[in-house]
């Protein structure tokens, strides 16, 4: 049998394994999705301004609670610091602004 890998393996890959190896629930806590990922960089676009549920939901054309679902995933991974603020209703808005 010899020895080869199934890809090309950069120094990085290395370190990343060498961290998967050693620390598994700390490298699944910070692996998020494509679609993540997607999230994080609109965020990323818009970084001049506080970002809501509904900023987020009115762009993608999805419902605020899905959207508060995503920011808030986003916000328990580390990725997003969030600040509590109300609504005109009175009720609990939170903004989101990258941490990383």
């Amino acid at each position: 049998m010899t020895g080869y890998v199934a890809f090309a393996q950069t120094p990085n890959d290395k370190k990343l394994m060498k961290r998967f190896i050693d620390c598994p629930d700390c490298v699944r806590r910070v692996v998020i999705t494509d679609n993540q990922v997607a999230i994080v960089r609109w965020i990323i676009a818009h970084e001049e301004s506080d970002i809501t549920a509904r900023m987020l939901s009115d762009d993608k054309g999805i419902t605020i609670q899905s959207a508060s679902k995503k920011l808030s995933h986003l916000w328990k991974a580390g990725y997003l610091r969030r600040e509590t603020g109300f609504d005109l209703s009175g009720g609990v808005m939170y903004r989101y602004r990258l941490a990383i």
